[in-house]
C-alpha cells in the first residue's frame, strides 16, 4: 500500500506562487483507470477548457456518467478510439469541421 497526496486538477493547473497557470490547453488525455469521473469532478472544463479531451471509457460504453459529465460542459464526443472517447470542444467549429472532413 502506498499513501499519496490528493490533489484536483483544478489546483495543479492554478497558477500559485511556485509556478504560473499553462496557457491554452490543445489536449487533456484522462486514463486513470476507472477513476474518470471523480477527476473530471475536479476539474473545471469551462474554467481551462482544453480544445480536444481523449477520455478512457473502459465500459466501452455502457456506462454514460463520464459522457454526460463531459458534455454538460460544452464537449461533443466525435469518436472512440477502441476504449478512448475523443470530445472536441462545441467552440472549436474548425476544428469539429475538419475532423468529420477527415474521418466521417
Amino acid at each position: 500500500t502506498v499513501t499519496a497526496p490528493l490533489t484536483s486538477l483544478d489546483t495543479l493547473l492554478s497558477p500559485d506562487s511556485a509556478r504560473s497557470a499553462p496557457g491554452k490547453l490543445d489536449l487533456a488525455v484522462i486514463d486513470v483507470e476507472g477513476g474518470e469521473e471523480p477527476l473530471l469532478r475536479g476539474f473545471d472544463l469551462t474554467r481551462f477548457k482544453p480544445r480536444m479531451l481523449l477520455v478512457e471509457d473502459n465500459t466501452l460504453g455502457r456506462d454514460t456518467t463520464v459522457r454526460k459529465l463531459i458534455e454538460a460542459q460544452g464537449y461533443l464526443c466525435v469518436g472512440n478510439l477502441d476504449a478512448n472517447d475523443l470530445f472536441l470542444h462545441q467552440g472549436e467549429t474548425q476544428l469539429i469541421a475538419n475532423f468529420r472532413r477527415w474521418f466521417c
